[in-house]
């Protein structure tokens, strides 16, 4: 018999053969995992499966010398020599530079995907 487990809830016990199973984990935003195992009589089988969350990039077009900040962490100043990498989702941007109004947004940025921001900063 199996039993799985689903954000800390128990299932099961669940009736699995013995011999080769493919096991597949999948949640939204995540990659999916997927692994090939053994299951041999009189043998306790355990994985602990880590999903890893899926990744999107951010980049700008902007004026130079502005802060950029994401989900209020320093990122670096502008002009930025590469993309960001960010998981996939909702994430803050900030944007501040002397003499110029701060700029911020929520920007989403999809999996395997690069946002490009074109940001033109106010004069105070």
């Amino acid at each position: 018999d199996g039993v799985f487990r689903v954000s800390g809830n128990r299932y099961g016990p669940v009736q699995i053969k013995p011999g080769h199973h493919r096991i597949t984990c999948r949640q939204k935003d995540f990659s999916e995992y997927s692994e090939t195992i053994n299951i041999t009589v009189g043998e306790l089988s355990k994985r602990r499966i880590l999903l890893r969350q899926k990744i999107g990039y951010l980049s700008f077009q902007t004026d130079p010398g502005a802060r950029i900040f994401v989900n209020g962490r320093f990122i670096g100043i502008t002009p930025l020599s590469k993309t960001i990498s960010l998981t996939s989702g909702k994430h803050m941007v900030e944007m501040k530079k002397a003499g110029f109004r701060d700029w911020t947004t929520e920007v989403f940025i999809p999996s395997d995907e690069t946002v490009n921001l074109k940001i033109s900063l106010s004069p105070l």
